[in-house]
């Protein structure tokens, strides 16, 4: 298969930037997602308190989790909540978030981490799972990230 065929099996998913592994979205048990399916905005807020969407992307995990969904959320701090929430997973898969970034972390292996780049701060926190930490995966040598 050339790699601008989008069929489940193309080449296409084994380059990098093309697969859910170089976006910023989840990975469950270094899976691809279901190249065909679409996620659905579901529900949408522009409060000046919290805006947020929310979407269903059920459809584009579909034999790797019963229910997946994603609210992302703005908020007047300057604050961002990006809360993934999934049922029907078989105990003992692993699910990854990404974030491809340029900035520089700091301490690794907690649930909170710093990023710098150009003077400009970031920070980033786990809020549940308890005991999941971060860690830096270097894109360049990686075709695909494993957890």
């Amino acid at each position: 298969m050339h790699p601008w065929d989008r069929g489940q099996d193309s080449d296409r998913w084994t380059i990098f930037r093309q697969s859910n592994h170089g976006h910023n979205t989840l990975v469950i048990d270094d899976q691809l997602q279901r190249a065909s399916a679409h996620a659905e905005i579901i529900e949408f807020a522009d409060r000046p308190a919290e805006a947020y969407s929310l979407l269903d992307m059920s459809k584009v995990y579909e034999g790797q989790a019963t229910s997946v969904q994603r609210r992302v959320a703005l908020f007047p701090s300057r604050e961002v909540l990006i809360e993934d929430r999934l049922t029907g997973l078989k105990p003992g898969r692993r699910v990854r978030w990404g974030m491809i970034t340029e900035g520089t972390p700091g301490s690794l292996g907690t649930p909170i981490v710093e990023l710098c780049q150009r003077g400009a701060r970031l920070t980033l926190r786990i809020v549940s799972p308890d005991l999941c930490g971060w860690k830096v995966i270097d894109t360049a040598t990686a075709s695909r990230m494993s957890p």
